[in-house]
């Protein structure tokens, strides 16, 4: 069910809800997908850009604090792939 639109860096998002108070964006394109990963102390969010998702340093799922935050990275990074295909 669509619950809202947000637009992040120009991409605009698409947000379902996909559970009790759990929501997830995916971009206009299905490029970019972002989503609550729970605990039961905190939710965290994972972002995934086309087949795979962001990895951190330790090479574990890169998890972040909010879904603005998770967006804003994968646009960041989706873009710098986007140019490296280009050239």
């Amino acid at each position: 069910m669509v619950s809202g639109r947000r637009t992040i860096d120009g991409v605009l998002f698409i947000s379902y809800r996909t559970g009790i108070s759990r929501y997830a964006w995916i971009s206009e394109d299905g490029q970019i997908f972002v989503s609550g990963i729970s605990d039961f102390r905190e939710t965290l969010y994972a972002a995934v850009i086309g087949h795979g998702i962001i990895k951190g340093k330790s090479g574990n799922t890169k998890r972040f604090r909010s879904q603005e935050s998770g967006a804003a990275e994968a646009i960041k990074i989706f873009r710098k792939l986007q140019a490296e295909r280009a050239k």
